[in-house]
């Protein structure tokens, strides 16, 4: 059973929505099919590393990133800072995505 927290972190250049605290590669499968095949949402971009995934989508004007890394195990959502709109759309694209679990 997947643990479903929205949680956002913020650095110096991104704000970072968190998923699923410690969560594993199928989970991360799992959020990029809604994203895709649920939301309709195109990845203009996937990038599939050893232990890491950066998974590119623009959602409402806003160019952001899916993310999982085996190490820290997180499965996460992140935006540039630059864009005003990032945290509101972040957070509308998190509870879309909470809907269809």
């Amino acid at each position: 059973m997947l643990e479903f927290n929205i949680t956002l972190e913020e650095n110096d250049s991104i704000i970072i929505c968190v998923l699923i605290p410690n969560g594993y590669e199928e989970g991360f499968e799992l959020i990029g099919n809604i994203i895709e095949n649920t939301l309709g949402i195109k990845f203009s971009d996937k990038f599939d590393g050893i232990d890491s995934y950066y998974w590119d989508f623009n959602f409402e004007g806003v160019e952001m990133k899916l993310h999982y890394h085996d190490m820290i195990g997180d499965i996460e959502v992140f935006v540039d800072k630059d864009n005003i709109d990032a945290k509101e759309k972040l957070v509308r694209i998190a509870k879309l995505i909470e809907k269809h679990l």
